[in-house]
């Protein structure tokens, strides 16, 4: 059979984050003379589904004389520092109707780039950070913010939880050591 070859026309694809969506094409080349589809789907990298892009999966069709088609991938908009991140899109090996997958281009790499401006830990702080008006800025309320956003990721949430509760079962086990010690010292000083 002379099927065409579906594939993305790059390998990688570059966004801002407050972008609405990405964009990405994918060509066809070969023979256009009847209809392709593709089935894709979006696989989470270092950006997260539902946290900074929105997971999209569907099928691609390319009419007859047709030779580009475009993805787009919805972005969520947050506040919240991050670096730059990345997802990847693939067209699937299933499912292929009158075409054939790229043998490199199956899938694509989208980075999500910080916006200018974008202050650390979060936005809340960025007008005074960006006036380096550092003074402007409580001290506190910002160690809040570096702790909502570390507290924002599962593993060093879990992580904090746990060094918490070592921590208090070790002051515990201090304390009921320091009664004991007190309650010794009384019953042997305790006149008989």
């Amino acid at each position: 059979t002379n099927w065409p070859v579906v594939q993305f026309s790059a390998f990688i694809y570059y966004c801002m984050e407050n972008e609405p969506f990405m964009s990405m094409e994918v060509m066809r080349i070969g023979n256009l003379k009847e209809r392709s589809s593709v089935r894709f789907k979006t696989r989470d990298a270092t950006a997260k589904a539902g946290i900074h892009y929105i997971p999209t999966e569907g099928v691609l069709t390319f009419e007859p004389d047709e030779n580009t088609a475009v993805i787009k991938v919805p972005l969520e908009a947050s506040e919240r520092w991050d670096t730059t991140l990345e997802f990847v899109v693939e067209l699937e090996h299933t499912d292929l109707v009158n075409a054939i997958p790229g043998r490199y281009l199956w899938q694509a790499r989208v980075k999500v780039m910080q916006v200018r401006g974008d202050t650390f830990p979060t936005d809340r702080f960025s007008v005074e950070i960006m006036k380096r008006r550092f003074d402007k800025v409580p001290n506190n309320k910002l160690f809040w913010e570096y702790c909502k956003m570390n507290y924002q990721e599962p593993k060093v949430k879990k992580g904090t939880l746990v060094m918490l509760f070592i921590g208090l079962v070790r002051t515990a086990y201090r304390l009921l050591q320091l009664a004991m010690l007190f309650f010794c010292t009384a019953l042997v000083a305790a006149p008989s």
